[in-house]
């Protein structure tokens, strides 16, 4: 029989403590949630119509087969360079969906789910990393920056770009997402300490 280190027990004690507040959250109603975790409804005001439901789900597989074509294509030497996003349309596609056109958008290189949903047409995608010249500006009527290569830089230009709608009064949000090796650079501590201490509008 396997002796259980230490840490494993400890670990294992943690994860049951975490499962148990979780359930007592959950039947105290200080839990706000949609869906219960066998997949029933639990709020069915809160979920999109059919009508959104299908929209998001064509951008979405739109997405998706963005995607599987893009890595074909990289294998192919048809694409520079081209980093795979599979499995991440759900957080891209819906997050994007829920901002204008006039909110920003500031990718990193595995965003491009998300910049097509806010309506970065594909040709000027597959330019992009293409490396072709037609590719490396963004269109004028979307407030999407080229995508961030390098790891964490783009979050502190997010948190200016917010504070800049802030300051306009405009009401508009600046969107940049994050990945495990993105959170342990200082870019990132620094752009959540300035969005904090100064209330931007940045998700």
């Amino acid at each position: 029989m396997t002796q259980v280190q230490p840490e494993t027990q400890e670990t294992a004690q943690a994860f049951a403590n975490a499962a148990a507040a979780y359930d007592a959250a959950a039947q105290s109603g200080d839990m706000y949630r949609i869906l219960a975790p066998d997949g029933t409804v639990v709020r069915p005001d809160a979920l999109p119509s059919s009508e959104q439901r299908l929209h998001l789900y064509r951008h979405m597989r739109r997405a998706r087969h963005f995607d599987e074509r893009g890595w074909v294509l990289y294998r192919q030497g048809r694409l520079g360079v081209f980093p795979p996003f599979g499995g991440m349309e759900a957080s891209q596609c819906g997050t994007a969906a829920a901002l204008t056109k006039n909110d920003w958008l500031f990718p990193t290189y595995r965003d491009t789910g998300a910049a097509l949903t806010l309506g970065l047409p594909i040709a000027r995608t597959l330019a992009y990393w293409r490396t072709s010249p037609h590719g490396w500006h963004m269109p004028a009527d979307l407030k999407v920056l080229p995508f961030y290569i390098p790891i964490a830089t783009q979050y502190p230009q997010a948190v200016g770009a917010a504070l800049a709608e802030k300051r306009k009064g405009t009401g508009n949000v600046a969107l940049a997402f994050i990945g495990d090796g993105g959170s342990s650079e200082g870019d990132f501590h620094e752009a959540l300490n300035f969005a904090g201490a100064l209330n931007a509008p940045c998700v």
